[in-house]
């Protein structure tokens, strides 16, 4: 049949093992406890947002030919959002003059705003992936410091993220109404504008 190729490999038995603790752990959590995680991520923003498909027999999933490589330097925009419950919070755009995201330029670009929101809605606890500058001695330190509470959040599990459906709705947003050509937005200078 067909299905979306996956864009993984498969876990390793030790995160299958602390996914399966994580949810067993939140199995019981209510509605409330889960509006209480402010939900965080970066995504790239580039204007073209595809979904490929694959046509396979069920388990086949991980064979080479019906997965996709995923690019890590592309063309576009670094974007990081965080939201809790049915409320919006901050946002950026990864300035490319900061550079690559480490642990010293996420603490001083990102971190911040989330402290300022936690502050505002101090009920909040802070969730983050596992990617380096996330899960380092030193961001989590600024985090100890800063009085920022944080979910232990399991290895490769962007499934388990709700903020991963906002940036499937964002991007196919940006491909649909803004239509825009990144190469020459970059290279023109010009803004995105929305077709009307």
């Amino acid at each position: 049949g067909r299905h979306i190729a996956l864009g993984k490999p498969g876990l390793s038995e030790a995160s299958k093992r602390k996914r399966l603790a994580f949810a067993v752990e939140h199995l019981d959590w209510t509605i409330e406890q889960w509006f209480s995680i402010l939900w965080s991520d970066e995504t790239w923003v580039n204007g073209f947002h595809r979904r490929i498909w694959v046509t396979r027999k069920a388990g086949e999933e991980y064979e080479d030919s019906c997965l996709f490589t995923k690019v890590q330097r592309r063309t576009g925009w670094m974007f990081w959002g965080c939201f809790s419950g049915r409320k919006k919070g901050p946002s950026l755009f990864w300035e490319k003059k900061w550079k690559t995201i480490n642990s010293e330029r996420y603490c001083e670009h990102t971190l911040p705003l989330v402290e300022r929101h936690i502050t505002l809605h101090p009920y909040l606890t802070f969730m983050q992936d596992n990617a380096p500058a996330h899960g380092s001695k030193y961001t989590k330190t600024w985090l100890q410091n800063h009085g920022i509470r944080f979910l232990k959040w399991p290895p490769n599990s962007p499934d388990l993220n709700p903020i991963e459906i906002v940036w499937n709705w964002m991007k196919q947003w940006i491909q649909e109404v803004c239509s825009i050509e990144i190469d020459s937005v970059e290279s023109q200078g010009k803004k995105m504008k929305p077709d009307r």
